[in-house]
């Protein structure tokens, strides 16, 4: 998802634009890889799920903090993914096993698609346990150490900010270039989110054994350059609170998602279940550009552009 972010001044914005897009070639000739996102697939992973909406769009992505409990980006979960949005677990976004969302929570500070990025966190309940087992938060916080660190990053998104290739899960190694109170900035190690990467998580290490340490909210435009990502270490009572409450309050109604099977047990989509699963599972086979990596009731607070030429992806 991409929310343009104003300029200081057009020609601020083309001088970055331009020197990330440099410095991330350099990278990639040097590691021998494409220059924009570099990653590789990563089908195995199924705690990050991809989120397809009631038309069958691919529009975010997102980690699973409990069975049945996702978290992504504020502005994935504002009410545009829903109603009809569905998380699955398969390495092509809508395969795997599926859940439908049946309710949504911001966190308190999130002010907006267009607003800030250091609270731009939310969460999905799903109607049932897609399968794998959830990456926890990292439990300690982060601090100005950081700076320097290799950064794990996960995403359905592309590979280049015009290329058609969304829908595949990848795994990339970035650098963290910046800690604040509620942010981590990251640049190209070679890796760098992109767009529909939203929501994916980013951890100092595995992140099964690390835990998630921030979320993708936002990025340049060539997707080159830098990205900035909202903390989740700092968030952890935010999503603690918000999952005693939903487990204290007993959930109503049905729910569905395009490609969902109700008769299977817990009403959980089969791997490449629906149209949608078998489209995109092909079309990555065809369209995957590996991107090598060398490691990769609530309302929340959307991520801060801090750089001239951020904006959401």
């Amino acid at each position: 998802m991409i929310r343009p972010i104003p300029s200081r001044s057009v020609l601020a914005a083309l001088l970055l634009a331009a020197l990330g897009s440099r410095e991330a070639a350099r990278a990639a000739t040097s590691a021998g890889v494409q220059p924009l996102v570099a990653g590789q697939p990563a089908p195995g992973e199924g705690a990050v799920v991809s989120l397809v909406d009631g038309k069958g769009r691919l529009r975010c992505s997102g980690v699973l903090v409990a069975p049945d409990v996702v978290l992504t980006a504020g502005h994935c979960a504002d009410g545009s993914l829903l109603p009809a949005a569905c998380a699955w677990s398969g390495g092509a976004a809508g395969s795997g096993r599926g859940a439908a969302v049946v309710a949504a929570a911001l966190h308190p500070d999130y002010a907006g698609p267009d607003g800030p990025a250091e609270a731009d966190l939310g969460l999905l309940l799903l109607d049932r346990a897609p399968g794998p087992a959830p990456f926890a938060i990292r439990p300690t916080d982060l601090d100005e150490t950081a700076v320097g660190a290799a950064a794990t990053v996960y995403g359905f998104g592309r590979t280049a900010p015009g290329a058609p290739d969304e829908g595949v899960r990848r795994v990339g190694q970035s650098v963290v270039t910046a800690v604040t109170g509620a942010t981590v900035e990251i640049g190209p190690a070679p890796a760098q989110p992109c767009i529909l990467d939203s929501g994916g998580p980013a951890c100092l290490g595995d992140c099964a054994t690390a835990g998630v340490a921030a979320l993708v909210s936002r990025g340049d435009a060539s997707c080159a350059g830098r990205a900035t990502l909202a903390r989740v270490d700092v968030r952890r009572e935010f999503v603690a609170r918000q999952i005693d409450a939903w487990r204290s309050t007993p959930r109503t109604g049905a729910a569905t998602c395009p490609g969902l099977d109700a008769d299977l047990p817990s009403g959980c989509g089969q791997a490449g279940a629906g149209p949608l699963g078998l489209l995109l599972a092909g079309a990555a086979l065809l369209r995957v550009r590996a991107r090598p990596a060398t490691a990769r009731a609530s309302r929340a607070t959307p991520a801060r552009r801090t750089a001239p030429t951020d904006q959401g992806i």
